[in-house]
């Protein structure tokens, strides 16, 4: 398997996939056009994050990533590498539902991560202090 394989099967293009993992454009292209090759061992970790060749029953697609859920720890991730523990079981979901309702999961975590984001950045400019009801 090839660093392509790797990215094809995360659904990324070429840009998207170096940004995310902060290899430079032109030096994943050379690897894709085997003008290069690159690390074996950065090959099993890339392979390792996105989950190259996991088919299992724990594999759900969506319409904006690939999911892998963890049964044991309860934890789903996406190919971005993102993580989250979930209290629900969701083996026992119609699976072409599950992908769907994953990633609105993770659309409203990235909503409300960047309240956060943004209520601390109005913190900073303000000199209010909130109490507790």
């Amino acid at each position: 398997m090839t660093i392509r394989d790797i990215r094809k099967n995360t659904g990324l293009t070429q840009k998207e996939f170096a940004e995310l993992y902060h290899i430079s454009l032109p030096t994943l292209r050379r690897w894709e056009q085997d003008v290069n090759k690159a690390p074996v061992y950065l090959v099993e970790l890339l392979k390792a994050v996105t989950h190259y060749g996991d088919d299992s029953p724990s594999v759900f697609e969506g319409e904006e990533s690939k999911y892998y859920y963890d049964a044991v720890s309860g934890t789903v991730q996406n190919t971005c590498g993102d993580c989250i523990r979930i209290t629900d079981s969701i083996l026992d979901v119609k699976k072409e539902n599950i992908g769907l309702y994953l990633d609105e999961l993770f659309e409203d975590i990235e909503l409300a991560k960047k309240k956060f984001s943004d209520s601390c950045e109005e913190d900073k400019r303000s000199d209010i202090i909130w109490q507790k009801p």
